[in-house]
């Protein structure tokens, strides 16, 4: 499911698939970026706040902060799984307090 909604987006928005960046706190595998810079991160289901997950938001909000490095902003994408859509309350409040936007499809 999740490589058919990256497929999906990736068709939508026109975007690079699989790009790897570099950060301090080692390397990030963007699922997409976009022409004008999005970053974006495609996630199916329910996603909760886990240290893996901790860590691409990190790493996320590092590639926002330095110029220079093609990523003007970062957007992660929800869609519907079986455990439902979305992130969960403590992933939203670090996804919006980075500048992270959050989309959900049904």
């Amino acid at each position: 499911a999740g490589n058919k909604v990256a497929d999906f987006l990736g068709n939508t928005y026109g975007a690079v698939r699989e790009v790897t960046m570099r950060t301090s706190r080692g390397p990030r595998y963007l699922d997409m970026l976009t022409e004008s810079g999005t970053a974006i991160e495609s996630k199916v289901g329910r996603v909760s706040l886990t240290d893996e997950i901790m860590e691409q938001v990190l790493k996320d909000y590092e590639l926002l902060q330095t110029p220079g490095n093609g990523v003007n902003a970062v957007s992660w994408q929800f869609s519907s799984g079986a455990s439902g859509v979305g992130p969960t309350k403590p992933l939203a409040d670090m996804l919006n307090s980075c500048g992270i936007s959050i989309c959900i499809f049904p």
